[in-house]
This record gives C-alpha cells, sequence and structure tokens, in this order.
C-alpha cells in the first residue's frame, strides 16, 4: 500500500511543474538562465517596434518615408505628409520590413503572409497559413500559426522568399511578443518565455497582460484589470506605472499611450497619454505644479502634463475642480457652491492614482491597433460605422490620414 502512495505522488511530481505543484514536490527545473534586461535590448525590429506588433503593427518607417494601413489598403508617405499613395488594396496586418520588402499578414485573405516591394510592387504569396503576431526579427517571421491552433511557428526568410514553417512549441498560445533574444507568450492566464528557437520554456507569470512589450530600460510593461505595471525580465520587481485599465497599450518615446472605457456602463472610448514616471527626467523638467481641468487635476512639469488624477467625487450636477494651496475644490458650475474639498496629498496617493491625458473619445468600441511611427500616433477610429485611420502628433493634432 506504501509503495502505491509514494508511486502516485511521484507521478503527481512529475505531471506538476512549477508553483502549482503539491506540496513537497519539486518544481520542473527552467532550462538555462531567466531573461535579463540585456537579452531584451537586444536587437532591433527594423522600421517598427515589438509596441507595435502587440497592436496588429499597422506603422512602420524606413528613412524618410512611412508605410501604413487602414484596414483595406496599404500605403506609403513621404516624410513631409505630402505625397501619399496606395501600394495595394489590402488589409494588411503586422507591417515588418528588411529594408528590401515588407512582409504583412493578409486579412484579405484568411492571414495569409505576403511580401512586396518598398514601392509595392511583386506582391508574393511567401506563406499560406493564418498567421498572426507577424515578427521578422535575425532572418525569421514568427508568428502564431491560425492553421496549427495558435501554436508558436517561424520560417526562415532569406532575399524575400520564406523556408518552411517550424513549429517551436506544443502550447497553444492567446499573444506573442518577441523582445530581443526571448519569445514572450501567453496561454490563459499564464505568461512564458522561451529562446527564440523555443527552447528554454519558463514561467514567468500568472495573471492578465495587455499589450506586453519593452521599455526603453529593458523592463516590460503590460496592462492589467488593476493598472498599467512594470516588471523585470523574469517576472521579478512587479511595480505600477499608472492607474488605467488598458483595452489597448502602447510604449513609444517616453509615454504609455493608452485605449482605454470611460462613461457609465463603458459606453465611451478614449485614447490618452500617459508620461512613464521617471523621477529623474521630471526633476529636469522642474518645476513640478498643478493644474485644475473640468473634472480632473493635472501633473505637470515645466510645460509637460505628465498625469492626471480623477476627483473621486459622485455628485451628478456639472462640477469643476479649483485649486487652493495644497487643497483640491469641487465647486458647482452654476453657482460657485463649494461641494468637496480634498487634500493633494490623499488624491495622489501613488501610482494606482495616475491616468492618462484624454486627447480623442468615441463611442464604445470606437479605437484600436494604436502603432507609432516618426513622430504621430496612428490609430483606428470607428464613427457612424465607418472606420478610419487617424493620427497624433503628441501635442495638439488629431487628423485622418
Amino acid at each position: 500500500m506504501k509503495q502505491r502512495r509514494f508511486f502516485a505522488l511521484g507521478l503527481a511530481c512529475m505531471l506538476l511543474t512549477g508553483a502549482a505543484g503539491l506540496p513537497g514536490c519539486a518544481p520542473k527545473e527552467p532550462e538555462g538562465p531567466a531573461p535579463v534586461r540585456g537579452d531584451i535590448l537586444a536587437g532591433e525590429i527594423l522600421g517598427t517596434s515589438a509596441g507595435n506588433l502587440a497592436n496588429g503593427g499597422l506603422a512602420l518607417r524606413v528613412g524618410d518615408v512611412w508605410y501604413y494601413a487602414d484596414g483595406a489598403s496599404l500605403f506609403q508617405e513621404g516624410f513631409d505628409r505630402t505625397a501619399q499613395t496606395r501600394l495595394q488594396q489590402d488589409g494588411a496586418r503586422w507591417l515588418n520590413t528588411d529594408g528590401a520588402w515588407i512582409y504583412y499578414s493578409s486579412q484579405s485573405d484568411g492571414g495569409q503572409v505576403i511580401r512586396v516591394q518598398m514601392d509595392g510592387a511583386d506582391r508574393t504569396l511567401l506563406l499560406e497559413d493564418n498567421a498572426s503576431c507577424l515578427t521578422l526579427r535575425e532572418g525569421f517571421l514568427y508568428y502564431r500559426s491560425g492553421n496549427d491552433h495558435q501554436r508558436l511557428t517561424r520560417a526562415a526568410v532569406q532575399n524575400g522568399t520564406a523556408g518552411e514553417p517550424q513549429r517551436l512549441g506544443s502550447r497553444r498560445t492567446d499573444s506573442l511578443a518577441v523582445l530581443g533574444e526571448w519569445l514572450y507568450y501567453t496561454a490563459g492566464q499564464k505568461l512564458y518565455a522561451a529562446r527564440l528557437d523555443g527552447s528554454g520554456e519558463r514561467l514567468i507569470a500568472r495573471g492578465t497582460f495587455v499589450g506586453l512589450q519593452a521599455l526603453p530600460d529593458g523592463r516590460l510593461v503590460y496592462g492589467s484589470g488593476k493598472g498599467i505595471f512594470a516588471m523585470e525580465p523574469d517576472g521579478s520587481g512587479v511595480t505600477q506605472l499608472g492607474g488605467d485599465t488598458p483595452l489597448a497599450l502602447l510604449a513609444a518615446e517616453g509615454n504609455l499611450w493608452i485605449i482605454r472605457q470611460e462613461g457609465k456602463n463603458g459606453k465611451e472610448q478614449v485614447v490618452c497619454r500617459l508620461t512613464i514616471p521617471d523621477p529623474a527626467r521630471e526633476t529636469e523638467l522642474s518645476p513640478l505644479r498643478w493644474s485644475a481641468a473640468g473634472q480632473e487635476i493635472r501633473r505637470l512639469a515645466g510645460t509637460e502634463t505628465l498625469y492626471s488624477i480623477p476627483v473621486p467625487f459622485s455628485d451628478k450636477a456639472a462640477w469643476h475642480v479649483n485649486l487652493s494651496g495644497d487643497r483640491v475644490l469641487c465647486v458647482r458650475d452654476s453657482d460657485e457652491h463649494l461641494l468637496k474639498e480634498f487634500s493633494l496629498e490623499a488624491l495622489d496617493q501613488g501610482a494606482a492614482a495616475r491616468h492618462g491625458i484624454v486627447f480623442d473619445r468615441g463611442a464604445a468600441a470606437a479605437f484600436a491597433d494604436p502603432s507609432f511611427s516618426g513622430g504621430w500616433l496612428y490609430y483606428r477610429k470607428t464613427a457612424d460605422g465607418e472606420s478610419r485611420l487617424f493620427r497624433y502628433d503628441g501635442a495638439s493634432t488629431v487628423e485622418p490620414v
């Protein structure tokens, strides 16, 4: 009887891995060293970024030329924004380039991988697969294969020609980010990492990971139901950066670009910008000060707006915020009647209080697919049943493309 119990316990130990194992069972040891910041910062993705590709990859830049997709066509435009050329009438997503060719997943053809020359000529089918999260890195196209139950796959690319696809693992994945020397991917509520050849898989963390990508310092950034967080590449050192709950998240040029729900029952969506907290940078931009705007207060460093704090006030009457010393005064618009008073210290209790500054609004499900290129944020906006590509210059201009 004892032998049977020991055998059953040993079998359970072999089947269960990681922190979910039974008490007394040694977890499966990961292969090789854990990822570190230097691994994440190694190499580059030409013309675009992992953040763009985490959000559909609708824009890239090569030299003084932009390339972008609006869901129906692929366009080329000069950096002076004067000459726009349609290269292909194609539902292109996950734009990548090696400098001679553009590679993308064609939603017009079931996600098949297409290549075209930089001027749109010589459209060629490379891979007959329903590819998502397509990323070109060091001579390989990495993607999630819809023809193989969303398993990770890669194919070598040379002179615009793709080799035989190679499966990289057995897991059915929900997302993929190629970050330096590592693949990061989710399966259910778990985040894994593996080497570029699929070896050395390890469990990094559990939870929800929206728009996982890398910050300039090599940390990972992602959104969850509790806010926006950063962590080390091995899953340690989790810190909160902001209180927004993002539907989409993109890190670029010292900012987090966020799509989030707003309004009663999430009937509205907004696009906003949150400056990535950096105490050293904020000191350079001093003096720090506060400004009142509508029903929120804004943190400013010099002339730059860093983030906002929505005042927690539920009165349905129209009201606005005044500042008086270190006090926040909530005042009714009609008669300047003081409704409630807070201290700045009580409101700004840390990262969870920080929210992005809104620059565009729409109905529910209005926005999607943010990409950053050439100093502009590109995103799709749906209004009156029509989806169009818009862009924002980071200061004051929002315009249709």
